[in-house]
């Protein structure tokens, strides 16, 4: 987002700028754009991922294991 920020800073500046500098400038908002919807998209809420259960815990038994 910061450098989203800068970069349209530097593409709406009231002053001239190499024309190195603005092509830097306009792949960098792009790029800063595409990252700030693509962090957006994968927001992953606890609802839509199941707990795991801890390392140490002890496994279910199945329907096919008696207890005998």
């Amino acid at each position: 987002m910061v450098l989203s920020a800068i970069a349209t800073a530097v593409l709406t500046a009231p002053v001239s700028f190499p024309p190195l500098v603005v092509t830097v400038a306009g792949y960098v908002l792009t790029a800063g754009t595409v990252a700030g919807a693509i962090s957006q998209l994968t927001v992953a809420t606890d609802a839509t991922i199941p707990a795991l259960p801890p390392d140490n815990a002890a496994p279910e038994p199945s329907n096919n294991e008696t207890n005998e």
